[in-house]
C-alpha cells in the first residue's frame, strides 16, 4: 500500500509539471514526448488554476483523463481474469466505477503540488507495440530525491493513449490489479459487487473534496 501511494502522488504531480524544459521543446520531435508535454501543459494551464472551483477541477480532470488514458484496456488488465466471466453490464459499470475512482483519488491530491517539474529523458519500445516515455520527477527542494517516472503509451489509431505509468519501478496497473484481486476473491468472483465497492468509496470522495 505504501508503495501504491507513492506511485499515486508521484503520478499526481507529473500531471502538473511542465515535462520538458522550453528551452528543449524546439528540439521535440518525437510524437509520444510531444503527447507527453501537451498533456503536462494542459493540465497546468486548465486543471491546476489558482481560486478555480474543485468541481470545475474534477470535471476537466474527467475529461482529460477519459480522453488521453485507454480506460477499456487498463479496465480489462486489472480486472485480470474475472473480466472473462463479467457482463457486458457488469463491465461496463466497473469501467464507470474505477474511473470515477481515479479521478476523485487524484484530485484528492492536487493541493500537495509543491513546484515539481519533469524531465523527459527519451522513449524506448515497449511490448506489443507500445512504447516507453522515461522521465524523472524534480522537486525544487535540493535535498528530495528526484523520482523516476515511465509513461507506458499505446498507440490507438494514430492516436497515443496512456497505459500504465511505472513510479520507480511500481506499475500503476499492476498495483490496482493486485488490490482489486483481494476484492474479487473475497467476493466470489463478482465484478458487480468489486463496482459497489468503488461506488461507495467514490461516495465519500466525493464528501471529502466538497462536490
Amino acid at each position: 500500500m505504501k508503495a501504491f501511494l507513492l506511485a499515486l502522488f508521484a503520478s499526481g504531480l507529473m500531471l502538473f509539471s511542465p515535462a520538458v524544459h522550453a528551452a528543449d521543446k524546439a528540439n521535440i520531435k518525437d510524437p509520444a514526448i510531444v503527447f507527453v508535454d501537451s498533456l503536462a501543459d494542459t493540465f497546468i494551464h486548465k486543471i491546476f488554476v489558482k481560486d478555480k472551483k474543485e468541481s470545475a477541477k474534477v470535471d476537466d480532470f474527467r475529461n482529460v483523463f477519459k480522453d488521453n488514458c485507454d480506460i477499456p484496456f487498463i479496465s480489462k488488465f486489472v480486472l485480470g481474469k474475472a473480466y472473462k466471466t463479467a457482463s457486458a453490464d457488469e463491465r461496463k459499470a466497473f469501467q464507470d466505477a474505477f474511473t470515477e475512482n481515479v479521478v476523485l483519488t487524484w484530485a484528492g491530491r492536487f493541493k500537495e503540488y509543491a513546484g515539481q517539474t519533469i524531465a523527459v529523458k527519451g522513449t524506448r519500445p515497449a511490448q506489443s507495440g507500445q512504447i516507453y516515455v522515461d522521465s524523472t520527477v524534480i522537486s525544487p527542494n535540493p535535498n528530495t530525491k528526484p523520482i523516476a517516472l515511465i509513461w507506458r503509451l499505446k498507440n490507438n489509431d494514430g492516436y497515443y493513449k496512456i497505459a500504465d505509468l511505472i513510479v520507480e519501478g511500481v506499475s500503476m496497473v499492476m498495483t490496482y490489479r493486485s488490490e482489486y484481486a483481494a476484492i474479487l476473491q473475497n467476493n466470489g468472483g463478482s465484478v458487480a459487487a468489486l463496482a459497489d465497492s468503488l461506488k461507495a468509496k467514490n461516495k465519500t470522495l466525493k464528501q471529502s473534496l466538497g462536490i
